[in-house]
């Protein structure tokens, strides 16, 4: 999906304008479980006692974008909400409900 930034959708992104938002349908949850098996077959290719460790301390999750942002960058998120504090609408939490994120971190 290529949408503009007046919301129109284009069919193909070669004849999209320049500025664009390229969207890809992913399942979050297919690729959170390919990473994993991509990684441990990956650390159990090439074993050493370091890489064995980093594999046992991974953590693979999918979340919504919003719980992403909130428990990453609270202080961006709360810079963004209305300041007339009637809505407490913040566009990185409530304008994009529908993103998702795959992270990878070592616990």
């Amino acid at each position: 999906i290529v949408t503009d930034m007046l919301g129109q959708d284009h069919e193909c992104y070669l004849g999209a304008p320049p500025h664009c938002d390229i969207l890809f349908p992913t399942d979050f949850e297919k690729l959170a479980s390919f990473t994993k098996r991509s990684l441990h077959s990956k650390y159990h290719r090439q074993p050493s006692s370091a890489s064995l460790s980093q594999l046992t301390n991974l953590e693979t999750r999918v979340e919504k974008q919003s719980d992403f942002l909130l428990r990453w960058g609270p202080e961006h998120v709360a810079m963004t909400k209305s300041w007339f504090g009637l809505t407490r609408h913040s566009p990185l939490l409530h304008d994009f409900v529908n993103c998702s994120v795959l992270s990878i971190s070592c616990l």
